[in-house]
Formats: structure tokens, sequence, C-alpha cells
């Protein structure tokens, strides 16, 4: 959902600096998710583009940022229960992120890659005796971490290391935002699976069923 809300707050954006929004789906044959996000934002300058990409494909990440000059990266499993194998978690985060900034280091023309990692992947287990800086990272070998916990360290790591090590003439900025638990109406009425479980985890009568 967080895709959804990018969108929306780009597209009603009264700067000049936007102009186009891109957005990737899984599927476009998936109309209860896809209609909604095309009747998102009617007034738009201009209408929102969709295209299939996944994060287990490399390709359709080449052709999902062509021609981008902002990246925002805000997808990651996040499972309703915990994996039987954790890997199934780990695996689709870190590799799906440095297969979208490696997407953007080939086009080219791509300035900055903006990526939602979680406070889980700096704060986690380590408790509230100083403030958190970007020296702090979770600590992996915890036994009360989670796997989306090691999946959101393990995947931000990941991408600092790649944008370290990049050729000057591929060199973008990269920018990590590290949010906490997020409140607040979804921008269409299809939810994902983060959604559903944090509704499942407020009273009642702070939850809006119908999503609206």
């Amino acid at each position: 959902m967080n895709g959804a809300k990018m969108f929306s707050l780009l597209s009603n954006n009264r700067n000049n600096y936007i102009t186009r929004v891109r957005g990737t789906v899984r599927s476009l044959q998936d109309l209860a998710k896809v209609r909604p996000l095309y009747d998102l934002c009617p007034d738009a300058r201009h209408n929102l583009e969709l295209v299939e990409a996944d994060l287990t494909e490399e390709k359709s990440w080449i052709e999902a940022v062509k021609g981008c000059t902002y990246v925002h990266h805000v997808a990651s499993p996040f499972p309703s229960v915990s994996p039987t194998d954790e890997d199934d978690v780990i695996g689709p985060a870190v590799a799906g992120t440095l297969r979208v900034l490696r997407a953007a280091a080939k086009d080219g023309g791509v300035r900055r890659v903006m990526l939602t990692s979680s406070c889980v992947a700096v704060g986690l287990c380590g408790g509230n005796t100083h403030p958190f800086t970007e020296n702090d990272w979770t600590d992996l070998s915890n036994k009360y971490i989670t796997a989306y916990a090691k999946s959101k360290h393990l995947a931000e790591r990941a991408a600092w290391d790649y944008v370290k090590e990049l050729p000057h003439d591929e060199k973008f900025e990269l920018a990590v935002v590290n949010p906490a638990f997020v409140l607040g109406p979804p921008a269409t009425k299809s939810s994902g699976t983060s959604i559903s479980v944090r509704s499942n985890e407020l009273p009642s009568h702070l939850v809006n069923k119908s999503g609206a």
C-alpha cells in the first residue's frame, strides 16, 4: 500500500519537478488491485503508468526503471505468519532490492533511489539506551529476531554495500527511510498482508473495515 500512497502524493504535488509516475504491479490482469490505482488521482496532471515487475525477475526491473529519474523501492515480503523457512522472506527481500538497484545503475539516468527499510533493521532487540544512528544495526544473533526483521536488515545493508562499490559513472544517490509502526487509512480498498496484520492487532473500534 505504500506504493499507492506514494502515487497519490506525487501526482497531487503542485511543484514542477514531478511530471509522470510509473508504478509496478505483479500482474496487470489482477483488475481488483489495478483498477483502484488508476482511479486514485483522477485530476493528476499525467495518468498513472503501470508495468509488471517481480522481485524475482531481473529483466522486469530493467524495463520498469527505464527512463526514470527517481526510483522509490517500497516493496518487500511481509508474511502474515512466520515462515517455515526464513529464506522464503529474506531471499526475495535482498535479491529484489539488488535487482532494483542494478536496474537503476544499468539505466544510467536515475539520480536517486529511495529505499523503504524499517526500524527493525537498525534498532530491534537493542533497547532504548541511546539515539539510533546510521552506525546502529539490529543484532541478527538475537534469538527473538524474526525473519522479516532479518530481511529488512540484510536488504538495507546489501543496498548500501552495492551503491558504495558502484563505478563512478554508474553512481546514484541512495536514500533510506526506516519507519516504525505506520497508521492511517489505506489508499485503496485492496489491502496487502501488512494492512491485514495491523488491522487484526488493533481494537475493533479503531479499524474501518471498509478501507474507506
